[in-house]
């Protein structure tokens, strides 16, 4: 699939369903699944989509800010010809920094991409992608409840 460079990191499109597309960083930084991005969750009323369907609030964080997001399960997602249902995204509603970003719809993160056997070529701007093992996994989402933060003037322990 075509892909497109911005300050290097790789831009896809991405189907939400409900003709909800958007701009999405391949993110290979990221632990998670699918970001959406404030904007495109806004634009696509993803909430009045994702009804009946069970959200979690988690706080996260990325580049630059902390931020709120809710964790639910889209109908289905399409990334190039591949598409599968019940996908695991967060939303957020950021109108500020990267989660609130209206250049792009959203980040790919590594619990999408480990689906696929995943090649980039930089020169010919091209992202392939080729069904893995886990591909037609179900997603699954578990959290242990605990953020480690680091805080500047904080105190940290001590080995002797």
């Amino acid at each position: 699939m075509d892909m497109r460079l911005v300050g290097g990191i790789p831009l896809v499109s991405v189907e939400l369903g409900r003709g909800c597309t958007g701009d999405f960083l391949v993110d290979v930084g990221s632990s998670f699944g699918l970001t959406l991005h404030g904007s495109l969750v806004r634009s696509c009323r993803l909430f009045d989509n994702i009804l009946g369907h069970k959200q979690v609030e988690v706080n996260g964080g990325g580049v630059g800010a902390s931020y709120v997001s809710w964790l639910s399960r889209l109908d289905r997602v399409r990334i190039g010809p591949y598409e599968w249902e019940q996908p695991i995204a967060g939303l957020s509603l950021r109108t500020s920094g990267m989660v609130g970003s209206k250049d792009y719809g959203g980040n790919i993160g590594n619990v999408v991409l480990e689906r696929f056997k995943v090649t980039f070529d930089y020169e010919r701007r091209k992202l392939y992608l080729e069904p893995g093992r886990r591909f037609a996994d179900p997603e699954r989402f578990s959290r242990i409840g605990a953020v480690f933060v680091r805080c500047p003037g904080a105190s940290s322990p001590r080995t002797s």
